[in-house]
């Protein structure tokens, strides 16, 4: 005799840019609060070729019950499965209202932001804190019209990133850290320091991304369908360069007349992108740094050129796109997942 099963709820796993967009991307474990109710509510997780899907016997006299109060709210650990996923994804924002997907309702979620999303900070009179976001806001006794300018300071490179950041009318700064990914920064009014912060590529990287949560009213109308849509993570676009010049000539300046520019390839309907010269790392000449993040699905549609001179250029150079030797492939284990800028190094002969 074979036996009947109810199909309460489908979990499907969704992505715009990968080969197999219905390849399982993340591990949907129930905590272990929802496990043991599940398991007194005789309710049980299968995977199959579709997703994950919540099943309870249909050939019993409990089929023709309502699922009993006691069981909800279903809560599941949702995680990346491989570190490439982490680094690469990020999840949608909350629409106001569930999306109807043909007949089925479909219900997204979202998960809780990492530390570094939203962290919000009191400068102190200790201000040394062991933080590791790559943004955060804080709270400074600073006013807009204030005439001292909150300073953002790379500690290790002795470089001041930003002389004046916008403070808001309750004296809060924003700080976005991520067009230089980790190390040690400061924010500063004058002298004196108002937060000595590390911002961490790697912790950011490896943080849960959160509970997803489905409660009885979802459930009234089985089959529910819920679906884990995810986006291309935005990230900014680096390019590192060092000039090489012949023996003879070691006693030439590097040029400051370079730049970078990016266009979109044809046919391809994607937004301007703009390099700015940021102060590059020791043991760098030159070092450019998009200006806003762009769509790792996006970035194929580029073409990259450095050029040297102005105003005729006397050197354009093609650089590499987004491919497997310009994006840092990240290591195995999840703790050790990178997620700054990808970036090429371009060592250029003039």
């Amino acid at each position: 005799m074979q036996n009947a099963y109810q199909v309460l709820c489908l979990l499907e796993q969704h992505h715009s840019y990968f080969q197999n967009p219905q390849a399982a991307s993340v591990s949907l474990v129930p905590t272990p609060d929802t496990a043991r109710r599940m398991q007194r509510a005789g309710l049980w997780l299968k995977t199959t070729a579709a997703g994950t899907v919540v099943l309870r016997d249909g050939s019993g006299p409990a089929a023709a019950l309502p699922i009993p109060e006691f069981v909800f709210p279903l809560r599941f650990r949702v995680e990346p499965l491989s570190p490439y996923f982490a680094n690469f994804t990020e999840l949608p924002e909350l629409p106001a209202d569930p999306v109807a997907y043909g007949a089925r309702p479909v219900f997204y979620f979202r998960a809780d932001k990492p530390k570094g999303g939203a962290t919000l900070l009191k400068a102190q009179s200790t201000p040394r804190l062991p933080l590791t976001p790559l943004t955060l806001t804080v709270r400074t006794d600073q006013r807009p019209a204030s005439r001292a300018g909150v300073q953002l300071v790379d500690v290790a490179r002795r470089q001041t990133l930003h002389k004046a950041l916008p403070v808001d009318e309750a004296g809060q700064v924003a700080v976005d850290v991520r067009p230089w990914g980790g190390g040690r920064y400061q924010l500063r009014v004058g002298r004196t320091v108002l937060l000595d912060f590390y911002a961490d590529e790697q912790l950011y990287a490896a943080q849960a991304w959160g509970v997803l949560e489905i409660g009885a009213a979802a459930l009234r109308q089985a089959p529910l369908t819920v679906r884990l849509t995810f986006a291309a993570r935005r990230t900014y676009w680096k390019y590192l360069f060092r000039y090489h010049h012949a023996a003879a000539e070691k006693y030439r300046q590097a040029p400051q007349t370079l730049s970078v520019t990016a266009t979109a390839q044809s046919g391809m309907q994607l937004p301007a992108v703009v390099f700015e010269a940021v102060a590059p790392p020791r043991g760098i000449d030159a070092a450019f740094v998009s200006k806003d993040a762009i769509a790792l699905a996006e970035r194929p549609g580029y073409t990259c050129t450095l050029r040297w001179g102005l105003p005729a250029p006397r050197v354009v150079l093609l650089l590499p796109g987004a491919d497997a030797a310009v994006v840092r492939p990240a290591p195995p284990n999840p703790i050790l997942a990178a997620a700054g800028p990808a970036y090429s190094e371009i060592l250029v002969h003039l």
